[in-house]
Formats: structure tokens, C-alpha cells, sequence
């Protein structure tokens, strides 16, 4: 019950989480949602466990493995909600602007961006609903009742470890409430195991470092490639000029992209270094009046050819990283837009 009940409160509540922080962040539904939740958050758990018991139980006209199900995605929700917009907000803005500026949907920047730069707190406030459900005894009597036997059958009263420890507990054998104990502790130990599982030293993740590793030492090498040791050329750029229609917005650049190498393109904002990446991948030519004119070839072939597909150009093996910007003392309402304008190599640093 406790695995159906996160996987029917878990994406729910990571939808929810996910329109508040990204589609409705001032909308007036996401005001009334967020009352909801916070009151959902802060009820008793009987108190839902009554509520699923009239609007499942009494209808079905018995208990069911179901109806406790239910009641337990309930409780999860508000906890997956909260969480999920949390870390959603705490995403760095200019990644979702990064994203976007390479031409990405909404939908694809968070799927591709934003999920996976949130993706430990998401499973992190996933792991809080496991630990928040796990021990529910209060809901699971009015909906999952319990089971003296081992039952898979969904549709009916279905055995679950709280309820037994609640009625061995309350038993007046030392024996049974030995074993309520063990039933306890058995629960406390599994909310731990889970927990160390996303902590930095837990198995999962040392499994996960080795993977990535691999796949590293698979793709680059085993060893990382020393500065000295030639490099194959990625992007190589020879006279290049850009035109915002009758502006001219980059003059005579020239420079040499090495692979394998990380290159960072610094100046102050409105220089041209976002347009530099807009000819790289040619997304300049989706909009009429941007034109180029120079060579820019791309593992030797010319991307700027009129052979070349019209539109984004496909770089494999080809990351872009974009950082929050920030002013620059140089710049001045005098010196714009002249002085801003890139002239002769971009500053690298590899």
C-alpha cells in the first residue's frame, strides 16, 4: 500500500509542485493550492482516513487495500508538492534562460533542465513521504482495516505492519508486544536505509559515481588529457561578421575552439558573445534579416555554407554553459553600442 500510495501521490504532487514553481507562480489557483496543501500538510491523519472511509469504504461497502491506498497518496501529496516547488525555485534563473535561449519549449527546458538540476530534492521530498506514510496506523483502520493472513488481493482487507503493531501493542502478551516492538523497529530501520541512500556516502549513490565514471573513462579515456598533447580543432572561425539587419553586431571575429577543452567566452553584457553561440549552431537563421558572412567550420565543414540545412545545426559532443550575467565597470551609456561591438579574437580560457 505504501508503494501504490507514492505512486499515485508522487507525480501528482510533482505536477502540482511543478505548475506552481514554473506555470502558475502568481496565478490566484496557485494561492488557493498552496492554502490547501499547507492545510493538508498540517491535518490529522484520521482525519483523512475518514474522509477516504466515506468516499471509498461505504461506497464499496467493505475495506479494501485500495481504499487505504488512497488514503495514503493523500497524505504523501502535500509533502511531494511542497518539496517539488522548493526545488524547482531554487534552480539557477539563468539555466531556464539558457535553455530558452537556445530555442527550448517551456516544456522541454523542464524536463531536460530543470528536473534534472532538482532531481536529488525531488527525491529527497519523495523519500519525506515514504517516512511520512510508513508509520500511518490511524487511516489504514478506517480504509485497510487489516488481514490475519496474507492476502495480495487489492480489493480487500489487506494485513499492514502498523495496524499489526498498533493491535499487538494494545495485547496483553508479552510475547506480541515483544514483536509490536520488532515491527517497530523493523519500520525505523527502513526509513534509515532509504535515507542513507541519497546521502553522499550511501550505496546508491557510490553506485552512481561508479557509473558516471565509467561512462567517462569510456567516452574520454581512462585518463584525463594532459593541456600540452594536441588536440583535435571543434570550431574554427576566420573572419567572421554578423548583422542584426543593418547593425553589425560582431566584426572580423577569429579564434580556434579545441575538443575536448572547456573555453569560456567573457565580456560585458551586449558584446556578442550569446550571438557568437547563435552562428555556431546558426539559430540566427531562423529569424529574417541575421546574416553572416566568414568561415566557421565545424569539424572542418563549413556551417555557414548555403548547403548547409537551414536552422539549429546539431553539435554532438557539444555543451553549451551559460552563467548568470553581470555588469562590467567598462561599460558606459558613451561607449554603447561602438565599443561594444566584438572586434578581432574572443578572450578564451582553455
Amino acid at each position: 500500500m505504501t508503494v501504490i500510495g507514492i505512486l499515485i501521490g508522487g507525480p501528482i504532487g510533482m505536477l502540482a509542485g511543478t505548475y506552481l514553481a514554473e506555470y502558475g507562480r502568481t496565478a490566484r489557483i496557485s494561492t488557493v493550492i498552496r492554502f490547501v496543501n499547507d492545510v493538508l500538510l498540517s491535518a490529522p491523519s484520521i482525519i483523512i482516513g475518514l474522509f477516504v472511509y466515506e468516499l471509498l469504504v461505504i461506497r464499496m461497502g467493505h475495506f479494501s487495500a485500495i481504499a487505504g491506498a488512497v488514503a495514503l497518496a493523500i497524505i504523501a501529496m502535500p509533502v511531494t508538492v511542497r518539496t517539488t516547488e522548493d526545488m524547482l525555485n531554487l534552480v539557477p534563473q539563468g539555466m531556464k534562460d539558457a535553455s530558452t535561449a537556445m530555442g527550448a519549449y517551456q516544456w522541454r527546458t523542464i524536463t531536460s533542465v530543470i528536473y534534472p538540476a532538482a532531481r536529488s530534492g525531488i527525491l529527497t521530498g519523495l523519500l519525506l513521504a515514504v517516512a511520512r506514510i510508513s508509520g500511518e496506523t490511524a487511516p489504514l483502520l478506517f480504509t485497510a482495516l487489516n488481514n490475519q493472513f496474507w492476502s495480495s488481493n487489492l480489493a480487500a482487507p489487506m494485513a499492514n505492519l502498523p495496524v499489526v503493531i498498533f493491535q499487538f501493542a494494545l495485547s496483553p502478551y508479552p510475547n506480541w508486544q515483544q514483536l509490536a516492538w520488532s515491527g517497530a523497529l523493523l519500520i525505523t530501520l527502513s526509513i534509515l536505509i532509504l535515507s542513507n541512500q541519497r546521502a553522499p556516502g550511501g550505496l546508491l549513490a557510490q553506485l552512481r559515481r561508479q557509473a558516471l565514471m565509467s561512462a567517462s573513462e569510456a567516452r574520454f579515456g581512462a585518463r584525463p588529457v594532459a593541456v600540452s598533447e594536441a588536440t583535435a580543432v571543434k570550431f574554427e572561425v576566420r573572419h567572421l561578421d554578423f548583422y542584426y539587419g543593418s547593425v553589425q553586431a560582431l566584426k572580423d571575429i577569429n579564434l580556434t575552439l579545441p575538443d575536448r577543452r572547456i573555453t569560456a567566452f567573457i565580456g560585458p553584457s551586449g558584446c556578442g558573445k550569446s550571438t557568437l553561440l547563435r552562428v555556431f549552431n546558426r539559430m540566427y537563421a531562423l529569424y529574417p534579416g541575421h546574416r553572416a558572412s566568414g568561415d566557421v567550420r565545424l569539424d572542418g565543414e563549413d556551417i555557414l555554407a548555403p548547403t548547409v540545412r537551414r536552422g539549429c545545426v546539431e553539435v554532438q559532443g557539444w555543451a553549451w554553459c551559460f552563467r548568470r550575467p553581470r555588469p562590467f565597470p567598462c561599460r558606459s551609456s558613451t561607449t554603447w553600442p561602438s565599443d561594444c561591438a566584438c572586434r578581432g579574437a574572443f578572450p578564451t580560457v582553455s
